[in-house]
């Protein structure tokens, strides 16, 4: 070997790191040879695997998509016109000719769907329009047994909503440790449809007439609030004597 054909310690060194390269290399050609039946399996169960995720997400936005579509229609029916058996106007999406009849079909299709979808956001929206529309008839027990379910379904918007409604109609029956408790718990945990400046306004109106004390106490840092929060915390310390 002439002199420039002589290996310096750097070459040795680049040769030794290319054998171990080539070396590593071939073990895995010989492992994947000898082993390919086995990763085609596994390769193609990795396949299924992501195809059945994919599918189980198409599937829950399809469903989402689905009782969406349904909880517009009941919402047809809960702002449906009562025309006194006259001509419904052309604007009504829906039309009955009286209450009696508009409240039987909110009654009977929101359940339906309330406890078909049970769980799911749109089952929580359909227990609180459910919830309100007794309450509105005076029925007690049917209007907290779908507020309730509507406050523990769905996700933390529609659970604050229900528990702030359902702390107003224990108030105006007199239930006022059932109603703070209530709101309590969407002061501790507020959510972009109820803010803690809005359960704690609720929490006032409540305690006006046992506690005007505390009421104007929870009031009075609202006075300088955002204005729909000012406004509201203003009109009702006016009311507390």
């Amino acid at each position: 070997m002439s002199q420039t054909d002589k290996l310096t310690r750097k070459d040795v060194k680049e040769l030794a790191k290319h054998d171990a390269f080539r070396e590593r290399t071939i073990e895995t050609i010989e492992y994947v040879s000898e082993h390919k039946t086995d990763l085609y399996k596994y390769i193609g169960l990795g396949v299924v695997v992501i195809a059945l995720i994919a599918g189980f997400f198409w599937y829950r936005s399809y469903q989402h998509s689905v009782r969406q579509q349904a909880l517009q229609e009941l919402l047809h029916i809960y702002n449906a016109t009562v025309t006194g058996g006259g001509q419904a106007p052309p604007f009504a999406a829906k039309a009955y000719n009286t209450d009696g009849e508009k409240t039987q079909a909110i009654r009977s299709e929101f359940s339906k769907f309330a406890e078909a979808n049970k769980g799911t956001d749109e089952a929580a929206m359909a227990a609180y329009y459910l919830g309100v529309n007794w309450a509105e008839s005076g029925n007690g027990a049917e209007a907290e047994k779908w507020l309730k379910q509507a406050a523990e379904e769905g996700n933390e918007n529609y659970r604050n909503l229900s528990k702030i409604t359902l702390a107003q109609f224990y108030s105006t029956q007199g239930k006022n440790d059932d109603a703070l408790k209530l709101i309590q718990q969407v002061i501790d945990s507020p959510s972009a449809f109820v803010s803690k400046e809005h359960a704690t306004i609720e929490k006032a109106r409540v305690l006006v007439k046992t506690n005007p004390a505390e009421a104007r106490k929870l009031l009075e840092p609202l006075r300088t609030s955002r204005a729909a929060v000012s406004q509201a915390a203003l009109q009702l310390l006016s009311d507390i004597k």
